[in-house]
């Protein structure tokens, strides 16, 4: 993953609607506060030996504030688009999470922009649901977050506390691999251009039911169908390959290393990133 940073910016973002006023150093507070208790400050990347460390300590908060203007979509669609080209340190001490608010007239938007090496999406939706239940909560301090075990000492003992996924994913592992020597990078116009592009897709409701229901139905993630719409989407880009495509199972698929495009679902609560990364951090919140 590190090897991907150093082709392009490797991060991706989420967002958040609040109905609540916007208080800059109140929310600055709350983010700091949720940070620590879950252990995530601190961080240290080793990368000649490939490890990394959350040490604890004061959390070190960025938030800017971003003005809205006449279009809120669109400063936040910008704000998005700068963040997830923002070049993380490769090396020694970093801070992963980059923060945003851009005003509403309900409320304001509440962005997060990290770094993709450290987490994956369903995480991230995770941090941002503690801090938004504190940020929200009369007290603050009475929204309890987990302090998270986010340095397992190898993968060794990963393996073992996981040993029956392992085992049920094992015969599946050639499949894979089969699968990938069909995989096929669409071409682009100018593939010298690293950055990372954004194309905001707003969702009806009604259509964002439907989305739901029809996964649920079919015993996948939301993320998967948004998945499987991107591949259909970019497979006219392959002609010569079109023959040869196939959907794969997304249930067992890691997520596109190299996101060029993020589909929007324009609810109330939620924005998703495209971003298939399996719960890190806990149980993903309706």
């Amino acid at each position: 993953m590190l090897r991907w940073r150093d082709l392009h910016p490797y991060c991706a973002a989420h967002v958040v609607d609040l109905a609540t006023p916007l208080d800059t150093g109140r929310l600055a507070t709350t983010i700091a506060g949720v940070l620590e208790a879950a252990g995530l400050t601190g961080l240290a990347l080793d990368r000649r030996y490939g490890r990394y460390v959350f040490a604890g300590g004061p959390a070190q908060v960025a938030l800017d504030v971003e003005p809205a203007g006449d279009d809120v979509d669109a400063a936040v669609a910008a704000a998005i688009e700068r963040r997830i080209n923002v070049a993380f340190p490769s090396d020694g001490p970093l801070d992963p999470f980059l923060f945003f608010a851009v005003p509403t007239p309900a409320g304001f938007r509440l962005g997060i922009s990290y770094d993709h090496v450290f987490a994956g999406g369903e995480s991230i939706a995770v941090l941002l649901s503690w801090i938004v239940a504190r940020y929200q909560a009369p007290t603050q301090a009475a929204v309890a977050v987990p302090r998270l075990g986010v340095d397992p000492p190898g993968y060794g003992r990963l393996f073992a506390a996981q040993l029956r996924a392992l085992l049920g994913g094992l015969p599946a592992l050639s499949g894979l691999v089969r699968a990938a020597r069909r995989s096929v990078r669409p071409r682009v116009e100018h593939p010298e251009d690293g950055r990372n592009g954004f194309l905001r897709i707003p969702l009806a409701p009604g259509r964002n039911d439907a989305l739901r229901a029809a996964g649920r139905a079919w015993r996948v993630s939301t993320v998967d169908l948004l998945l499987a719409a991107m591949l259909l989407a970019v497979a006219p880009r392959v002609p010569d390959r079109g023959s040869g495509l196939q959907l794969v199972d997304l249930g067992r698929t890691a997520a596109p290393a190299e996101p060029r495009h993020a589909l929007g679902d324009r609810t109330r609560r939620h924005q998703h990133h495209l971003d298939a990364a399996r719960p890190q951090l806990g149980p993903l919140p309706d």
